[in-house]
């Protein structure tokens, strides 16, 4: 009787355990439900892999990475420099997995591409596209005068060898010629304006992109934030809020922020060239991680854990060392 009474206990815990799990499971993917990129490079190769060639196993993209390296000079050297990091970018509460990516540039001009599947291009020219992704720079970034020297970290869209000036779509918390960055969106674009970003220092890069499809009207918008400062808009991470914020280093202000409105007439027809999704750095070493893009909100983009799934996992991990104890026992 006792043994059957044991044994009847732990299939009740195993079924706990497992239905936490499933529960937790839901969550996550509900959470990513429109998701049309995700992209957090959980792939498992050795620390300093270089990436060149390595098939995608993220959302919404395709094929293989390739570093194809735009040549501007003859003193320009083209080198597979885009390599693999086994730990990732944390950043605060920011769900995060697998690991990251750093490009080194060796007197070049790295773009690191990669396919866009259909969906993802259907949702640049239907609506509001919403994005976010995590980088970092060992270069100073431009003085409040624009000059120094030309560092360039940001996000582009366009052909697989667009570099950032002839790319379609164009995000950058660091770019060349600009005091703070820079959104730009076919012909719309707009400089940054905020504070100097730290070296070495993870920020969470966010965009939100709308295109009316029957006049080409664009409204644009890029936000910097820093991990204390993502801490202070969570919960209440919408467009709306960010804009509210003053720009500086405080918690409860935004680093840099970028809006670009206008039309483009030609913006249809330039959306529909665009395969490929790049990541560029020039004259820094720019790190990257935790790609995201939505159709549905800019909140979906920078998910964290919510409490009720934190429970439902605590309950699926005590229910399995509980498990583990009474085998022991035995």
């Amino acid at each position: 009787m006792l043994h059957q009474y044991l044994s009847n206990r732990s299939s009740l815990v195993v079924k706990a355990a497992l239905a936490a799990a499933a529960c937790v499971a839901f969550a996550a993917a509900h959470a990513r439900a429109s998701l049309v990129v995700y992209e957090p490079y959980n792939y498992g190769l050795a620390q300093g892999t270089t990436m060149t060639g390595v098939t995608t196993n993220a959302v919404g993209l395709t094929g293989a990475y390739t570093d194809t390296n735009v040549i501007n000079s003859p003193n320009d050297v083209s080198v597979n420099d885009v390599t693999y990091n086994t730990s990732s970018m944390h950043f605060g509460d920011l769900q995060t997995q697998g690991g990251s990516i750093t490009s080194n540039p060796n007197g070049g001009k790295p773009i690191f591409s990669i396919g866009l599947s259909s969906s993802d291009l259907s949702a640049f020219s239907s609506g509001t596209v919403y994005g976010s992704f995590l980088v970092s720079t060992n270069a100073n970034q431009l003085g409040t005068n624009g000059s120094g020297s030309g560092y360039v970290d940001g996000m582009l869209f366009g052909t697989s060898t667009s570099d950032d000036n002839s790319s379609i779509i164009n995000i950058s918390p660091i770019s060349w010629g600009q005091n703070y960055g820079q959104i730009r969106v076919g012909s719309v674009a707009a400089a940054g304006t905020g504070t100097q970003l730290a070296i070495n220092t993870p920020y969470l890069e966010l965009f939100q992109i709308s295109i009316n499809i029957n006049t080409g009207a664009i409204n644009a918008s890029s936000w910097t934030l820093s991990a204390s400062q993502f801490a202070n808009f969570q919960g209440n991470l919408t467009a709306a809020n960010l804009d509210s914020a003053s720009t500086g280093t405080g918690s409860n202000q935004i680093t840099e922020e970028a809006f670009a409105s206008g039309t483009d007439s030609g913006i249809l027809s330039s959306l529909e060239t665009i395969t490929n999704m790049s990541l560029f750095s020039f004259g820094s070493t720019g790190t990257y991680d935790e790609i995201r893009m939505s159709n549905a909100s800019l909140a979906e983009t920078a998910p964290v854990p919510e409490p009720a799934t934190l429970g439902l996992f605590a309950v699926g991990a005590a229910g399995l060392l509980l498990l583990l104890k009474r085998r022991k026992a035995v």
